[in-house]
């Protein structure tokens, strides 16, 4: 799947749709909410039976849900990797 940022988050990042590995979980922002960046779902999930070599499932467009998402003054991240932090399982940079 491929992260979009929106608005003021897109103006200070890549201009492009980035790809994430690691698992999240689905968030619609409810009323009052934005959401910051949204997910784009690829058009078929990469296994034994679905696999396009080393490129990428390519996207089929946003989807419903976003990444991020911000009410107020709080805001929730729904992939560990869109904030920046690294996984338990992967050691320190030196």
């Amino acid at each position: 799947m491929f992260l979009r940022p929106f608005g003021e988050l897109h103006a200070v990042t890549a201009p492009f749709d980035t790809v994430m590995y690691e698992r999240g979980f689905r968030m619609t922002p409810r009323p009052g909410a934005q959401a910051l960046c949204g997910v784009l779902e690829p058009y078929f999930e990469r296994t034994y039976e679905h696999f396009s070599g080393h490129s990428y499932t390519p996207p089929r467009g946003l989807s419903e849900y976003a990444a991020v998402v911000q009410n107020g003054r709080v805001i929730t991240l729904g992939r560990a990797r869109a904030a920046g932090v690294r996984p338990a399982r992967q050691r320190p940079l030196p």
